[in-house]
């Protein structure tokens, strides 16, 4: 039985690239160097910068399970927020 409904299963889900990415060698290096050290990692730039592509490359290479979570307005509610994150471990 699936207990996440399709709303936040979509919030939970990177988004699928067509289109070849640039690496961003050094900024993944950087966030790779003491990954098994962190429980949070948060990317923080202005649009257009690359955060999404960087996440997703992290993601791919971090050797460690990951929860991809695509915060928004209706994410400020702290139930929704640790209920995400919860259904996110899980998948």
């Amino acid at each position: 039985m699936n207990l996440i409904p399709e709303v936040l299963r979509s919030k939970l889900t990177p988004p699928f690239w067509q289109v070849q990415t640039v690496l961003r060698r050094e900024l993944l290096q950087q966030l790779l160097a003491d990954w098994k050290q962190r429980k949070l990692t948060a990317i923080v730039a202005p649009a257009g910068y690359g955060k999404t592509v960087l996440a997703q490359q992290l993601a791919q290479n971090a050797g460690a399970p990951v929860v991809w979570y695509q915060v928004d307005e209706y994410d400020n509610d702290l139930m929704v927020f640790v209920s995400h994150l919860v259904a996110g471990s899980t998948i």
